[in-house]
């Protein structure tokens, strides 16, 4: 009995192609924001806990403290110069990053201390920060 052989190809992979390289610059712009968010939120009082916490294949962005509560935030940045009102920054999420956020926050509570807690958004916009606290 004679097995037929299947002919492979080497495929072709340009490092410098446009949408590998607007996908690197969006991964250094966004850990460039989310550490400028940090610096922020210790200004404003926070205790930064963790950052880009790994819960199974999903991320959160930043776990803190503001006082007692417990606080989980997502950061969103955008280069572009559009202007959301704070119910479209809450859209930003999708119904499963959400439902993910809530999953996550109740698995990690047995880590960090406290009880209380709540779901933050720091959205990047046209140059400056919006705080979106107990975004849902």
């Amino acid at each position: 009995m004679m097995c037929s052989q299947r002919k492979t190809s080497a495929v072709d992979f340009d490092f410098k192609s446009p949408n590998r390289t607007k996908r690197i610059e969006a991964q250094v712009f966004g850990t460039e924001m989310e550490f400028k968010a940090r610096e922020l939120l210790i200004s404003l009082g926070y205790q930064i806990l963790d950052a880009r916490v790994k819960v199974g294949h999903w991320e959160v962005d930043l776990v803190a403290k503001d006082g007692q509560e417990l606080v989980f935030i997502e950061v969103k940045a955008r280069r572009a110069e559009a202007v959301y009102s704070d119910e479209a920054l809450g859209g930003a999420l999708t119904k499963n990053k959400k439902r993910f956020l809530r999953a996550a926050a109740t698995r990690l509570l047995q880590y960090y201390e406290g009880d209380e807690f709540r779901f933050d958004i720091l959205y990047w916009e046209q140059s400056r920060w919006r705080h979106i606290r107990d975004a849902f």
